[in-house]
C-alpha cells in the first residue's frame, strides 16, 4: 500500500512539475511573438536594406538626367558610383543570407515557404533562375531544406544582378550614349530590390518559426540580426 501511495505523489510531483514547466514554455514562445519584437525586428531589416538601394536609386537617377542633358561623363560617373554602392550592399546581404541559413539549421521547426517568384523580375537571367528553382523547390522533401534553398536561390541571384550591373557599367564607360547599359542598369536596380523583399521575407518566416522556440534559447544573433552593430558582430563570429 505504502509503495502505491508513494507512487502517485511521484506521479503527481511529475505532473505538477512538468505541466508548469510547458506552461511556462509556452508563455516564453508567445511572448517573443506577441510582445511585437519578431515584427519590429522585421522591419528594422527592412529599413536597413532599403537605405543602400534609395542611394543607389537617387544616384542612378541622376545619372539619367545628366545622360539627358548629354554630360555623358558625368553619367557615367554617376552610374560607377551607383554600382559600387550596390556591390557593397551585395557583401552584406550575403553575410546576413549566411547568418540565416545557420539560424535556420538552429530551428526546431520551420514554417512553410514559398519559392521566389519568377513574375517579379526584370532580367532574364533572374527570371530563369527562379523559374528553375520554383521546379525544384517541390523537390525537396521538408520545410528545413525549401527554406534554405530558397536562401541559396536569393544569394545566386544577387550573384546574377551585381554581375549584370558591372556589365552595364562597363558598356556605358564604352558606349555612353547608347540607352541600353542605363536600362539594364535599371533594371538590375529593379530586381536587387525585388531580392531584398525576398530576404527580408525568409527572415520574417524564420521569426514566426522561432515561435516553437524558447525565447530563452534563441540565438541573441537571431533577435538582433534586423541591422544594428551587435547582428554584425553575431554574423562574423558565425563565419568563423
Amino acid at each position: 500500500m505504502i509503495p502505491v501511495i508513494l507512487a502517485a505523489v511521484a506521479a503527481g510531483v511529475v505532473v505538477l512539475v512538468f505541466g508548469r514547466f510547458d506552461r511556462n514554455r509556452a508563455l516564453r514562445r508567445w511572448d517573443f511573438v506577441l510582445s511585437g519584437q519578431a515584427e519590429k525586428a522585421t522591419e528594422t531589416l527592412r529599413d536597413r536594406l532599403a537605405e543602400d538601394t534609395e542611394i543607389a536609386g537617387h544616384t542612378y537617377d541622376l545619372a539619367l538626367k545628366r545622360k539627358a542633358s548629354l554630360s555623358y561623363d558625368e553619367a557615367v560617373r554617376l552610374l560607377a558610383i551607383a554600382a559600387d554602392t550596390i556591390e557593397e550592399a551585395a557583401e552584406d546581404r550575403q553575410r546576413r543570407l549566411r547568418a540565416l541559413s545557420v539560424y535556420a539549421r538552429m530551428a526546431e521547426a520551420i514554417v512553410p515557404v514559398p519559392p521566389v517568384r519568377p513574375s517579379q523580375f526584370k532580367l532574364a537571367e533572374m527570371r530563369s533562375l527562379t523559374g528553375i528553382a520554383t521546379w525544384l523547390h517541390e523537390l525537396l522533401n521538408s520545410y528545413q531544406e525549401r527554406f534554405r534553398f530558397r536562401l541559396a536561390v536569393i544569394g545566386f541571384g544577387i550573384r546574377l544582378v551585381v554581375r549584370s550591373i558591372r556589365g552595364s557599367r562597363t558598356r556605358a564607360s564604352i558606349e555612353p550614349t547608347h540607352a541600353e547599359p542605363y536600362q539594364t542598369f535599371g533594371d538590375s536596380l529593379h530586381d536587387f530590390r525585388a531580392l531584398d523583399h525576398e530576404q527580408v521575407e525568409s527572415f520574417r518566416q524564420l521569426m514566426r518559426s522561432a515561435a516553437a522556440t524558447d525565447r530563452q534559447t534563441l540565438p541573441e544573433g537571431l533577435r538582433s540580426l534586423g541591422g544594428d552593430a551587435h547582428s554584425e558582430g553575431s554574423e562574423k563570429k558565425l563565419e568563423k
